[in-house]
């Protein structure tokens, strides 16, 4: 089916709310605010404020409950915002120490460990079944490609001195989480568990647990693009989650944490752990 829904004016938009029963006290200030935030975004946080259907109907109807506001639809919005940045401050504080450990615990083994794959996992440098690019080529490209784009003054003085062969240590610091997370993956099993070790996440026994970090770290991975890229957190389905097999592994889990496909369950009560 073709898209037929006509384009309408920020004022034409604040009266389809109207017309469908939200309350809108400034009709100028609505259309003002809708110019700035957008209709489409802001529709992420009204909808729970839409009727329901008929019980032999799925989903909600286009009009909204008796007494919804634009006023209550905003101060959604701005919790949203607000939870965003403080979700990116402390996401920030473990991408920074997992960035400090992974460049320590290859180093040990070699400045250059993540240009040698013999360093790493044999798994992330094995080709995939029909023959294409193992997960290593592929990781290695994409941060080849990231050094070429960099601009820091690190950079620049490591080529006007050494070479582009950046130690461990340094090419860390210009990676995004996505490919941090993919070389913690892909380092070999004792440097995984010996980092997890470090950052509390432990399992039964007390042993560093890397299968469950590296879960984590996917998880926060995601958490941080949501936020990066400024779209709606709250209330959203995560479609990235820790796995069940590793809740045990989580600092201050509590089996009462609410449930995991939300993020405002146990993805934020847990994965700010204390021990960094």
């Amino acid at each position: 089916m073709n898209y037929a829904k006509p384009h309408l004016t920020y004022q034409q938009q604040v009266a389809l709310l109207a017309q469908r029963g939200m309350v809108i006290d400034d009709a100028a200030a609505a259309s003002e605010l809708l110019s700035t935030i957008g209709y489409y975004r802001l529709s992420g946080y009204w909808y729970p404020y839409r009727a329901p259907k008929p019980l032999d109907e799925p989903g909600r109807s286009d009009n909204f409950l008796p007494g919804t506001a634009l006023g209550n639809v905003l101060a959604l919005y701005d919790m949203d915002r607000r939870l965003k940045l403080t979700v990116l401050g402390l996401i920030e504080q473990i991408e920074v120490a997992v960035r400090v450990r992974v460049g320590y615990v290859l180093g040990e083994r070699d400045t250059y460990a993540h240009l040698d794959p013999t360093h790493l996992d044999g798994r992330f440098s094995r080709p995939t079944q029909h023959g294409g690019q193992s997960r290593y080529e592929k990781w290695r490209r994409r941060i080849q490609e990231a050094q070429e784009r960099s601009t820091e003054d690190f950079i620049r003085h490591f080529r006007a001195f050494y070479n582009d062969r950046l130690p461990i240590w340094v090419v860390t610091e210009i990676m995004d989480f996505g490919l941090l997370s993919n070389l913690y993956a892909g380092a070999k099993r004792p440097d995984r568990d010996r980092i997890a070790d470090e950052l509390g996440v432990v399992d039964a026994r007390g042993r560093g647990n890397g299968v469950a970090l590296e879960n984590w770290l996917r998880v926060l991975n995601y958490l941080r693009n949501i936020c990066a890229h400024h779209s709606r957190l709250w209330n959203r389905n995560m479609t990235v989650q820790v796995a069940t097999s590793h809740l045990a592994a989580i600092p201050h889990f509590s089996t009462s944490t609410p449930q995991k496909a939300r993020p405002i369950g146990y993805t934020l009560h847990c994965a700010f752990w204390d021990s960094l």
